[in-house]
This record gives C-alpha cells, structure tokens and sequence, in this order.
C-alpha cells in the first residue's frame, strides 16, 4: 500500500512539474514575443498565455 501511495505521489508530482513548466514557457511567450495591437487572443493576456502553455504541456505528457 506504501508503493501505491509513493508512485502515485511520484506522478502528481511530475504532473505538477510539467504543468509549471508549461506555464512557464507560455508567460515568457508572452513576455517575448507577445501582442503589441492586443487583438491577439492567446498572447495578448499573460493569464492566457500560461494557461495555454500549461494546457499544451499536459496534453503531451509528464516531462520525464
């Protein structure tokens, strides 16, 4: 039962890691490249941008 519950801590984790990270990548897109006319509806909001980089992170799988 103590293996279940340390892998399956293990995987949160690297869940949560990867989402960060996607988050991450996301802000500093914005932050880089971003939108100067605001019309840009994923890059003109930083909440967005890292959402969005957090959603494209998890959808491809935990980072290791």
């Amino acid at each position: 039962m103590e293996l279940l519950s340390h892998t399956l801590t293990l995987t949160a984790v690297r869940y949560l890691l990867t989402g960060l990270v996607g988050a991450g990548i996301g802000y500093g897109f914005y932050r880089l490249i971003g939108c100067r006319t605001g019309m840009c509806p994923l890059t003109s909001n930083p909440w967005l941008s890292a959402l969005w980089g957090a959603v494209i992170a998890l959808s491809t799988g935990p980072l290791w």
